[in-house]
């Protein structure tokens, strides 16, 4: 069991890498894509480009925090003994080194404290539903 956990945290790992330090365009498109149809959905009359705006950044906020739930629930369940804050630390680590990557070397992203904080929610989240299971 934990060799298939390691090799699921290893593709994770890989996925997230892409999702963070690849080309932006095919996500961007996606976040756009989904905000315009929230948009379209709750607006009478059409999207307007605040409310456009606005709803991108709900779907990117909500998907920083997704992104990082399978991290806490996959580092509680290698290291069982590792304690809250240093899984939730390991994410804010990651997380840290994520964002500078982006402003460093992958100058075609754009680093953000609200991800690192987004990302460090989501590990606590992952965190939490894998040690109440």
């Amino acid at each position: 069991m934990r060799r298939l956990l390691a090799l699921v945290f290893l593709v994770y790992l890989l996925g997230l890498g892409r999702v963070t330090l690849g080309p932006a365009s095919t996500p961007s498109r996606a976040v756009e894509k989904t905000a315009a149809q929230v948009d379209r959905a709750t607006q009478p009359g059409g999207a307007s480009p605040q409310s456009t705006t606005r709803d991108r950044s709900v779907v990117d906020t909500a998907f920083n925090v997704l992104l990082f739930v399978p991290f806490g629930a996959l580092v509680l369940g290698l290291w069982p003994s590792w304690r809250w804050w240093a899984v939730i630390g390991a994410g804010g680590a990651l997380s840290v080194a994520i964002e500078l990557s982006q402003r460093w070397f992958f100058t075609w992203r754009s680093e953000q404290l609200s991800d690192v904080i987004t990302n460090i929610l989501g590990t606590a989240i992952g965190w939490a539903v894998a040690a109440a299971a």
